[in-house]
């Protein structure tokens, strides 16, 4: 039960940096076009989508392609182990189909359904999240 809390916060500190992102992208964005960011009104909703989706492949292909984590998961000690050990096309492939099936709004509930606590987007690319403090 801890690893699963453990695991959802590591989730949830990622998603909170994706949304700082958002935002970043949000304001370049309305400055680019000369928009005064005083006047700046709620997004459409396709521009918000595009940038949800624009900030969560960064941030999630990023991480997992240099530094084989997130920063949540470095706060909380988890480590992904099955990648490609080098920075290869195989490698980036691989990390793309974590961060694309990651876009499916269930995929964080998918660790309940299998009895080891893998998430579709570690099914698809034949990944596992570890404890990185048991497996040192």
């Amino acid at each position: 039960m801890v690893y699963l809390i453990r695991r959802f916060s590591s989730f949830y500190v990622d998603m909170i940096i994706v949304m700082i992102i958002v935002y970043i992208l949000y304001t370049l964005y309305f400055l680019n076009i000369g928009t005064n960011i005083v006047d700046v009104r709620q997004p459409s909703a396709p521009l918000s989508i595009l940038l949800q989706f624009s900030g969560t492949i960064f941030y999630f292909l990023f991480f997992e392609f240099f530094f084989e984590k997130t920063i949540g998961k470095m706060i909380f000690k988890f480590k992904i182990i099955g990648y490609h050990e080098n920075k290869s096309l195989k490698r980036f492939i691989q990390v793309l189909k974590r961060t694309l099936i990651r876009l499916v709004p269930i995929d964080p509930f998918s660790i309940f359904f299998n009895e080891e606590f893998k998430t579709w987007h570690d099914f698809v690319a034949k990944t596992k999240v570890i404890d990185a403090r048991k497996h040192a």
